[in-house]
């Protein structure tokens, strides 16, 4: 019994017991305990900022806890999962991908992007968009007052940045979820039904592919008000095609395996057999996926606000950063290149993530 118990103990105490996992635990334990080091160190300053109308609001506050709560779960459930049947083909997945050291340099990196977006609130010296004095702060180089210098309206590069992580993020993020979750269903249901359905549907998405994205993204932009939610859905709109012929090839080599027809023989509706049995096994080359296209989704938006066609200052984001420092990049180099530093370090880490995701999960590997 008291050997029952502290089993219990260390699956929900982050970093005990982690040792038959593989790494993953470890390192999202070192990152929670990272994290909530500064939340608690900061937490003043929380609650000072959730007192002022102009500080920390409901989002920002929501943004921190779940971060909090997504490390706890990234260092408790592997536990959980060693104890299933699948623990096995996990832990021999963790350990190929952790032996890729660019691979594991890739999602550190990200996870440390990450953390530092969802805390740039209690992060950040000033506000995104505070004008001091403009006259007198403008274009002023970086100094123990200014970590990575001013713009032209006196205002925090360092601080823009952080919060530019936090929208250039989860533009990212996001967009590749929902395209994600349409493609997955659009394609499962495609290659699961088959014949004519399968037929039109393949070739809706084979014209939708053949049209040039970036020509669309700037149309549907231009006609309607810019905003973060419009460039989410548009981005996600036209970027779920590669997903649906993806899960579409699973889909149509499992729909002839046993359990999917022992599954028909029982009776089991459509719906059922795909969103049980089909979507579940074809999860994993979504994933790998995934991890590949938000590196491209944040260069796009990065595109879209260097045209000034993506989110509109004074909100901050990388890529419209970029575009107000174009004009100095001479006198004042910093304006522009530290928001670019930004996208490059995200977009490759995302890429190195993704690159020792596919390999890890690739059944002829290892």
């Amino acid at each position: 019994m008291r050997e029952k118990n502290g089993h219990r103990i260390r699956s929900v105490v982050p970093g005990v017991g982690s040792r038959t996992s593989g790494w993953v635990p470890v390192v999202f334990s070192i990152f929670f305990y990272l994290y909530l080091t500064v939340v608690i160190t900061r937490m003043p300053a929380v609650v000072a900022g959730w007192n002022d109308p102009a500080g920390i609001g409901l989002f920002e506050a929501l943004g921190i806890m779940g971060g909090l709560v997504a490390l706890y779960l990234g260092a408790v459930v592997p536990l959980w999962l060693d104890r299933r049947p699948a623990g096995k083909t996990l832990r021999e997945k963790s350990r190929r991908f952790w032996t890729n050291r660019m691979a594991a340099i890739g999602f550190v990196v990200f996870l440390l992007l990450a953390s530092i977006s969802l805390l740039a609130p209690v992060l950040a010296p000033y506000e995104p968009s505070a004008q001091i004095d403009p006259a007198l702060e403008r274009y002023q180089s970086p100094s123990m007052t200014h970590l990575m210098g001013t713009d032209r309206f006196g205002r925090d590069v360092f601080s823009r940045v952080l919060y530019g992580a936090r929208v250039s993020l989860a533009v990212g993020v996001l967009s590749v979820i929902l395209a994600s979750i349409f493609g997955m269903l659009y394609g499962a249901f495609a290659g699961y039904l088959g014949g004519w359905i399968d037929d039109v549907s393949m070739r809706v998405v084979d014209g939708l592919l053949a049209f040039p994205r970036l020509l669309l993204l700037l149309t549907l932009l231009a006609m309607f008000a810019n905003s973060f939610s419009l460039v989410v859905l548009v981005l996600a709109a036209t970027g779920w095609m590669g997903v649906a012929r993806l899960v579409r090839a699973e889909v149509l080599s499992l729909k002839e395996r046993d359990f999917v027809q022992a599954a028909i023989a029982t009776g089991a509706g459509h719906a059922r057999i795909v969103w049980r049995h089909l979507i579940p096994n074809a999860l994993g080359p979504v994933i790998v996926a995934a991890t590949l296209r938000v590196g491209l989704i944040i260069l796009l938006e990065s595109y879209l606000s260097f045209l000034g066609l993506g989110i509109q200052p004074p909100t901050p984001t990388w890529g419209n950063m970029v575009f107000e420092g174009r004009e100095v990049l001479i006198g004042a180099w910093w304006v522009a290149a530290f928001p670019g530093l930004a996208i490059v370090t995200t977009v490759v880490s995302c890429n190195l993530f993704g690159d020792g995701l596919r390999d890890a999960m690739d059944v002829k590997t290892g």
